[in-house]
């Protein structure tokens, strides 16, 4: 497998070649110990315009501390609505006055855009800059990638109540439709 190697050092900036070679862990992770996690997802449906976005808050134990689950109007595709939900998931964080956390998405589209340096000239670069502001304002906020294998908690909250028009916010115990997907995570978690 030598040839791939020097395939990608020759061919990719040295970022790409970081995430060629990243390999996300497929289980939920705890963050450091004394440490929170905040894990986000959008959901979409092309069918009709508007998406649902989604998070869940959770301690170094693997305890349920926060999340919101709500739809979002005006949408017509899913990087969009990714966008969104970690815009809303770092308001939270703000909100919270959490400044040190890592914040991980299964959308890698959406990290990959947030982390670049390149001027981004798309329709959604004013969000894009927006979520980079927020990022800025704390230097212990890291936004990462992860599988959905390992976002399995703000998945469940992504498909909960998709049609209903009612923001919902939890603190302290966890919705009771998302309590097999925690369980899920605690008995996998290293």
């Amino acid at each position: 497998m030598a040839w791939r190697e020097v395939y990608l050092q020759a061919t990719c900036s040295s970022a790409t070649t970081k995430w060629a070679r990243a390999k996300p862990s497929k289980v939920w992770a705890t963050p450091e110990e004394g440490s929170l996690k905040l894990n986000v997802d959008g959901a979409f449906l092309a069918s009709i315009q508007y998406g649902g976005t989604r998070g869940v808050l959770r301690n170094s134990q693997g305890q349920f501390l926060a999340g919101f689950s709500f739809r979002v109007d005006f949408v017509t595709y899913p990087l969009h609505v990714e966008l969104l939900t970690l815009k809303n998931g770092l308001e939270l964080l703000q909100a919270m006055q959490i400044t040190h956390a890592p914040v991980e998405s299964d959308c890698l589209i959406v990290v990959q855009a947030i982390a670049s340096i390149t001027p981004n000239l798309s329709p959604l670069s004013a969000l894009i800059t927006d979520i980079q502001g927020l990022l800025a304002g704390s230097e212990d906020l890291k936004l990462l990638y992860v599988p959905r294998q390992a976002n399995t908690l703000a998945h469940r909250l992504a498909n909960f109540n998709f049609d209903s028009n009612v923001h919902l916010d939890w603190f302290v115990n966890a919705p009771e439709f998302t309590l097999d997907a925690l369980m899920y995570d605690f008995s996998r978690i290293k």
